[in-house]
């Protein structure tokens, strides 16, 4: 999935912000103009003339001082998966708490 991904950035020519912190909203005249990142690089503006709010605690909206709520059911702030068959993979003993051939 991450090779998947990776080529949809790149198709659809999108600038990927890699170990980029979100900082705080870069407003101007009252209006967002950007976000204050900060990676390895220091601190920096990423200028856009819409942002998405993924942070999954509304930072964005929060730091501009905008209402924000909690709703009613909440979903997980992480992708849930199932995994079965574990105990069919050859030389390993998952059921002893790790993951080391016999």
């Amino acid at each position: 999935m991450q090779i998947e991904l990776d080529e949809l950035v790149i198709e659809n020519r999108i600038t990927s912000f890699l170990h980029t912190s979100f900082v705080a909203p870069y407003v101007k005249d009252g209006v967002l103009d950007g976000a204050i990142v900060e990676n390895k690089s220091g601190r920096g503006v990423i200028r856009a003339s819409m942002f998405i709010d993924a942070t999954g605690d509304a930072d964005l909206f929060d730091r501009l001082g905008l209402e924000t709520y909690v709703a009613h059911s909440v979903q997980p702030s992480t992708t849930c998966a199932v995994f079965s068959g574990w105990q069919s993979i050859k030389g390993f003993d998952l059921s002893k708490g790790n993951a080391r051939p016999r």
